[in-house]
């Protein structure tokens, strides 16, 4: 119980938390765009190859 509530007090006072997950959102949107890219560009080839 006594470490949950000094968990919480540290996140009070450090919202490390928060800047964690907003680094994981960045980092899953990063991910994400750069699979369309691969994705899109990987289909532009296959199309252009068939044409």
């Amino acid at each position: 119980m006594k470490m949950t509530l000094q968990h919480i007090k540290d996140k009070d006072e450090d919202p490390l938390g928060y800047n964690t997950l907003k680094m994981k959102m960045m980092m899953m949107i990063l991910l994400a765009a750069t699979t369309l890219k691969m994705k899109m560009m990987v289909l532009s080839a296959t199309t252009h190859g068939r044409r």
